[in-house]
């Protein structure tokens, strides 16, 4: 018998309304005692890296790629541009700048210098 009251008498949880009105007098007690009370939109922000900022790991992969790009080919590869930017009439590096960026052999009308 005992068991079945305690079940029906099961203590209630406050409502909302409730709560917030007691936020808020505790947060007004605390800024007249001087206590500063942030009011941001990054209240509960983990602090993270930014997501706005270039990362470590962006700029890690920049610097992977720009070095992959710019390897030192082999002796035939290299004989080869620089015949073909000597008839363009370019140097060495205008050239593999014009194949870095167009990814593939430029057409010789197209880079020819005015």
């Amino acid at each position: 018998m005992a068991a079945s009251l305690i079940r029906k008498t099961k203590a209630r949880r406050p409502k909302r309304s409730l709560l917030a009105a007691e936020r808020a007098k505790r947060d007004l007690a605390a800024r007249e005692s001087g206590l500063v009370i942030p009011v941001s939109e990054w209240l509960g922000h983990n602090n993270g890296p930014s997501l706005f900022t270039p990362s470590a790991y962006l700029t890690y992969i920049w610097r992977k790629a720009y070095d992959a790009a710019w390897s030192e080919p082999n002796a035939g590869i290299v004989m080869h541009r620089m015949r073909r930017a000597a008839a363009l009439g370019l140097s060495y590096n205008d050239y593999v700048l014009e194949l870095l960026e167009r990814g593939g052999h430029p057409e010789s009308s197209a880079i020819r210098p005015a």
